[in-house]
């Protein structure tokens, strides 16, 4: 049976607070790679590159990835997290 997801949008304020993160990776190939493996699935995020701006999904994602953040509260098994993160205008 395929898991049932659930997707939510949240602000940047709001993923800040709930899932408090840690540290930021930005070297997507080399030692920061290796860190962000290190790491449980559920404390990683991924920073996206979209159509509209740049977004963080939960998990570790690899097109349009430019980096990793590790967060200090896990997210869930299921949950499709979407946070949109405001810009300088060009895409808002």
């Amino acid at each position: 049976m395929a898991t049932k997801y659930t997707t939510q949008e949240i602000t940047e304020e709001e993923w800040e607070e709930r899932y408090k993160p840690l540290e930021q990776l930005l070297d997507v190939y080399g030692k920061d790679w290796e860190r962000v493996k290190s790491f449980q699935p559920y404390n990683v995020w991924t920073l996206y590159e979209g159509d509209w701006g740049l977004y963080i999904f939960n998990g570790i994602h690899f097109v349009n990835r430019l980096g990793y953040y590790i967060c200090e509260e896990k997210w869930t098994e299921g949950e499709l997290i979407e946070v949109y993160i405001k810009g300088d205008g060009i895409y808002d």
